[in-house]
């Protein structure tokens, strides 16, 4: 019953030896696979089908002959003809390998389905090495809707190999994943189509099945340019998003994409900086940015918070108060009660996480009270790198050396014995290679006594 799970070994052997992905084969069937958040003992698998269609999930342990498989699965219209399936009863630490079964046919992919669940370690082992990939900004080509004299923006997509080859524990997307355009705004049909040409990209197609993903959004895939709550779509790109990307249950009752999960001794708080906001050219001092709701739960969120290092993931840069484009800044009220909490709380390990800027770099805020505040940009993976205005050409809070522009993507990796972990930060180009690299101990994020 259970002899695809031996050709599925030695089918996964073969795809691992090869240097290049494989393209999906002419005739083979239009099926995007995709893991999503993945715990110590349950990992959920994304699917998307072309047509209503009935599916199952059949894994293993890799290198063993004990098998399991999920309950059938229905692809709808209303879904998307998506389906996030959850596998059960996994061991920790453990390798996987899984196999797509679809109106009770089980189907060829051409590229290793696989992935790894997450260490159990607390009260038992030293605290386990991390390294997670990042960035933001995937823009795809398509001329049919691209703007007259922008078309060619997007390129470089054998980042997504770059990336599955560096082998992180998971991918953090941190916004602007695809580029809507004019004719998407306003056609909820339309919404769906651009969030399905990026899992069906034949470079993207091996990445999404081995690594697990977790995302948030920033304006360009929610709505227009600098869109906010005032967006007429809102309700129907919330539910596309959350069909699109299997995180952790998000936004409580309020709504919004927010949510938090933890990986080893690091807890990532996933923000959302697009459902609650106000109008960016609102004159109100008092503008939200966060929101009330969001902004308690992130405050309780920290607060709970047992992890080592606790990255605040945001669309929006935090630190950078000199662009003249979007930024937090620019909420200033809500602006200064975040820092104000963030040195009031004391809280340690904090570090903030972001994207949008079609650059990468480390900005750097010195708090005397307490210990540094540190945000790593990292943008874009396939949109057109741009220089930073001319307004923060010498940008105070930068860390000197850190400034790529040109596309790239981030590695952060943890290490190190409980009580000394170390952060290591690394910018790395399309094809992989290190352009920059920073280490931060710790010791560094320790409030002072």
């Amino acid at each position: 019953m259970f002899d695809f799970l031996k050709r599925s070994l030695l089918l996964t052997a073969l795809l691992l030896a090869c240097a290049q992905p494989l393209a999906a084969q002419p005739g083979s069937p239009a099926l995007s696979v995709m893991v999503g958040n993945t715990e110590m003992n349950e990992a959920w698998i994304w699917v998307q089908t072309p047509q209503s269609a009935q599916v199952k999930v059949l894994f293993q342990a890799e290198g063993t002959s004990q098998s399991q498989q999920t309950g059938v699965y229905q692809t709808l219209e209303k879904d998307y003809f998506s389906v996030k399936i959850p596998l059960t009863g996994l061991k920790p630490e453990t390798h996987y390998l899984y196999q797509i079964e679809i109106n009770g046919k089980l189907q060829t992919l051409p590229y290793a389905a696989r992935f790894r669940t997450q260490p159990l370690w607390r009260n038992r082992k030293a605290p386990p090495a991390l390294k997670l990939a990042l960035g933001s900004c995937a823009y795809l080509n398509d001329p049919e809707a691209d703007i007259p004299g922008y078309e060619g923006l997007g390129g470089n997509y054998e980042i997504f190999e770059s990336i599955r080859k560096a082998q992180p524990d998971f991918m953090l997307w941190m916004g602007d994943n695809v580029y809507l355009r004019e004719p998407d705004f306003f056609s909820a049909d339309r919404l769906n189509k651009r969030y399905r040409q990026m899992r069906e990209l034949p470079e993207a197609r091996p990445f999404l099945a081995a690594i697990p993903q977790y995302a948030i959004w920033d304006d360009h895939d929610y709505g227009s340019n600098d869109s906010d709550r005032s967006y007429r779509l809102r309700t129907e790109i919330l539910d596309i998003f959350r069909h699109y990307w299997p995180n952790p249950a998000s936004g409580q009752l309020e709504g919004g994409i927010y949510t938090r999960f933890e990986w080893g001794d690091a807890e990532f708080f996933l923000t959302d900086n697009r459902y609650f906001r106000a109008p960016f050219k609102l004159k109100d001092p008092n503008k939200d940015f966060f929101g009330p709701a969001q902004w308690a739960w992130l405050k309780d969120s920290l607060s709970n918070s047992v992890a080592t290092f606790k990255f605040i993931v945001v669309g929006n840069q935090v630190l950078n108060t000199q662009t003249p484009s979007e930024n937090f800044y620019s909420y200033r009220r809500e602006f200064q009660d975040f820092l104000n909490w963030l040195e009031q709380s004391n809280i340690p390990g904090i570090v903030l996480l972001s994207g949008d800027r079609h650059h990468a770099e480390l900005l750097k805020l010195e708090r005397p009270k307490t210990y540094p505040l540190y945000e790593y940009t990292v943008s874009p993976l396939t949109s057109k790198a741009y220089p930073p205005f001319a307004e923060e050409k010498e940008l105070a809070t930068r860390e000197p050396g850190s400034l790529i522009e040109a596309r790239n993507f981030g590695l952060i990796q943890i290490t190190g014995p409980a009580g000394q972990r170390v952060l290591e930060l690394q910018t790395h180009a399309s094809d992989g290679k290190i352009l920059w690299q920073r280490k931060i101990t710790q010791q560094e994020l320790t409030p002072l006594p």
